[in-house]
């Protein structure tokens, strides 16, 4: 898929709280190219490293970002005003494989932990383009930190740390009480989710158990976004047995094998990594 390395003009700014904000800019190359799961490379000010970010919706010629607050460049990031110029790449990555779900009946699933709720909104309206509406599960900390906006209310599910809203416990634990309640067929449920290590790593446990399908997108540091640096590595499941050539002969080690997350994901299998 071709890529784009442009400067987009802010048209939008929707601030959520003090750490949270979504910006529009104009992006028409990327906003017409662009596949629910994929991110973008974006310079930031005063920091020597580009930032990833997830895209968080695509209207017309405008792409959308969410933005929250953790550190030195997402601050700086936030800050910005409408009609400041980003310097951007992409769209970069592959997809959720919302295009291949077929068959009556299927039960798609996303399921989000804090900032993870960034790719969905985008998700979300494709999916309901071709005539499917998922069931959302959204977990954060607190209530305060839940991100809902852009989201059909009808389809969403909360779960909180501190049971300040909805159900008091992980957003995993949610999902699973749900799928149980339910009686459904596990053949016919897909999942799509994003979220902190610890969450996708429950998840996978879950998935794995009851044999769900399931596709997980992971949150890597990503200084480049086109697998040049080497930084956004993922352990992949298949390991196995090669032989290596060291200075002094031929050895046996265990074959550990990686992927990069910002070309051969951000989205895997669950089935296909280590987390």
């Amino acid at each position: 898929m071709q890529r784009f390395h442009l400067l987009g003009t802010i048209v939008r700014r929707q601030e959520f709280n003090e750490h949270a904000a979504v910006l529009g800019f104009l992006a028409p190359e990327i906003a017409a190219s662009a596949r629910p799961g994929q991110f973008l490379e974006i310079k930031v000010a005063g920091v020597l490293w580009r930032r990833p970010m997830s895209i968080y919706r695509c209207e017309g010629d405008v792409v959308e970002i969410l933005v929250v607050v953790i550190g030195a460049g997402s601050r700086s990031l936030f800050q910005s005003k409408i009609g400041e110029k980003l310097d951007v790449i992409g769209p970069l990555g592959n997809q959720f494989p919302i295009d291949k779900v077929t068959g009556v009946g299927k039960l798609e699933v996303i399921i989000a932990g804090g900032s993870g709720i960034a790719p969905f909104p985008f998700l979300v309206e494709r999916v309901q383009r071709q005539g499917r509406t998922p069931r959302i599960f959204v977990g954060a900390r607190t209530k305060s930190q839940l991100l809902l906006d852009h989201l059909p209310a009808e389809q969403v599910h909360i779960a909180t740390d501190d049971g300040s809203e909805g159900y008091k416990g992980s957003v995993v634990d949610l999902f699973t009480n749900f799928i149980d309640a339910h009686s459904i067929d596990v053949r016919d449920i897909v999942v799509y989710a994003c979220g902190p290590g610890g969450m996708l790593r429950s998840l996978q446990e879950v998935v794995r158990a009851r044999r769900i399908q399931a596709w997980l997108s992971v949150e890597r540091e990503m200084a480049c976004g086109l697998g040049i640096c080497q930084g956004c590595v993922v352990r992949l499941a298949d390991g196995g047995q090669r032989e290596l050539q060291n200075s002094s002969g031929k050895m046996d080690a265990p074959d550990v094998r990686y992927a990069l997350a910002c070309t051969e994901g951000p989205v895997f299998d669950a089935n296909s990594i280590i987390l």
